[in-house]
C-alpha cells in the first residue's frame, strides 16, 4: 500500500506523536495506559483471537505486550498471543515493563509503518 503524507505527518508518525490524543481516552477511563491495544472493526481476526483467549475482557492501552513485541512486524496470531499472555500477567511491575519498553521501541522507530514521501 502506498501512501502519500506531509513532512509533519511523517515526522508525527515516526515519533509516535499522533498517539498522544489517546490520553483522553485514559483519563475518561476509557484506556489505560497499557493493555491490548485498541483495534479498528476491521481488524477480525485478532478481534476474533481475543474473544476466543479472553483477553478483550481487559481494558485497552496506548500500548502493549505487543507493541513492544514487534508492532505492525508480527502477525495477527502473534498479537492475540501477546494479548493473552498480557491478560493472564496483569500486575503493576509487568505495565512497568511494558512501559519503558514502550520508550525504547518509539525512539528506535521499529515496527512503525513507513509513508512515503509526498510528491
Amino acid at each position: 500500500m502506498n501512501h502519500c503524507v506531509t513532512r509533519l505527518g511523517r515526522i508525527t508518525r515516526k515519533t509516535s506523536i499522533d498517539e498522544l490524543p489517546q490520553l483522553i481516552n485514559v483519563l475518561r477511563g476509557e484506556m489505560s495506559f497499557i493493555g491490548p491495544r485498541l483495534l479498528a472493526r476491521t481488524d477480525d481476526r485478532v478481534l476474533d483471537l481475543r474473544r476466543q483467549n479472553v483477553s478483550n475482557l481487559i481494558r485497552p492501552g496506548i500500548s502493549g505486550l505487543a507493541q513492544v513485541n514487534g508492532r505492525n512486524e508480527i502477525s495477527d496470531d502473534m498479537k492475540a498471543k501477546w494479548d493473552a499472555e498480557y491478560a493472564g500477567t496483569v500486575s503493576m511491575s509487568v505495565d512497568l515493563k511494558i512501559l519503558v519498553r514502550t520508550f525504547f521501541e518509539i525512539t528506535s522507530q521499529r515496527g512503525i509503518n513507513r509513508f512515503t514521501k509526498r510528491k
